[in-house]
Order: structure tokens, then C-alpha cells, then sequence
């Protein structure tokens, strides 16, 4: 169960990179979503979620330890940029998020806090974030 103090204490700020408890995230499986896949965002997939299970696996081999592969890259978005809780959207890592998960060995997910306007900003965001990843075609098509 997610605990809701660790959950909206974090006020984030513009760039600003934070440690949360993987927790905050929620459950990525089932409806106890803490952080919404970006609308525009191809679902996850469960060839590259085992991609990074495996990379994470052979590491903690090699190393003795479970490293975080990169920063999660997050979204903040309220309706009214004056009040109300901000809702959470995953820009880059899903694919991560759901390896964490499944392992079960990360407590805290260092992640990158970025606060939108509106879905055109979070658009934006979203592909200059992504713009090694052949994205915008898919984008498009939506």
C-alpha cells in the first residue's frame, strides 16, 4: 500500500531531481497508479521491460550491486497551476519503472521533476526528452 505522506510531501521543482520511494509509484500492473504513462507514449513492452531485467541481473552479477539504470524523467500537471495536487506523468523510463518493480530490490528511484502547463508543454517536453528514440511518428499518428 502506498503511503500517502511520502506521496504528496514532494513539491517539485523545475528540473529539480529527487529520490522517492519506488512506492510512489505505485502499482505500474494494476489500478494503484501513483505516476500515468504520458498519453502520447507507447505502451510498455514486455521484450524491453526483460531487455532491462536482464541488463539489471547480469550487472548485480558483475558488481555485487543493483545500480539505477538513468533517471526517470517526470511530469507534474494540475488542471489549476495555483492549487490542487499536481498528477504525475511518466515522460522516459516506463520500461525501467516496470524492471524495478518486478525485481523488487530498489527502495528509491532517483527521477527528474518537470512542471508543465498544459499537454502541448508536456508534448514538447516529452520529445526533447526522447529525441534519440524514433517517436514522433508515433506521436503523430495518434
Amino acid at each position: 500500500m502506498m503511503n500517502e505522506n511520502k506521496i504528496t510531501s514532494l513539491q517539485p521543482e523545475q528540473g529539480a531531481y529527487a529520490l522517492v520511494p519506488l512506492e510512489w509509484f505505485g502499482n505500474p500492473y494494476g489500478a494503484d497508479v501513483g505516476v500515468i504513462s504520458y498519453p502520447f507514449q507507447r505502451g510498455p513492452r514486455l521484450d524491453r521491460i526483460n531487455q532491462f531485467k536482464e541488463y539489471l541481473l547480469k550487472q548485480k552479477e558483475r558488481t555485487g550491486k543493483f545500480y539505477q539504470a538513468g533517471i526517470l524523467h517526470i511530469a507534474f500537471y494540475r488542471e489549476d497551476p495555483n492549487e490542487g495536487p499536481y498528477r504525475r506523468y511518466i515522460l522516459d523510463g516506463q520500461h525501467r519503472l516496470y524492471a524495478y518493480r518486478d525485481l523488487g530490490t530498489y527502495k528509491n528511484i532517483m527521477i527528474q521533476c518537470w512542471i508543465v502547463n498544459d499537454m502541448e508543454e508536456m508534448r514538447k517536453c516529452f520529445i526533447a526528452i526522447n529525441s534519440n528514440v524514433p517517436i514522433e511518428e508515433y506521436i503523430d499518428s495518434q
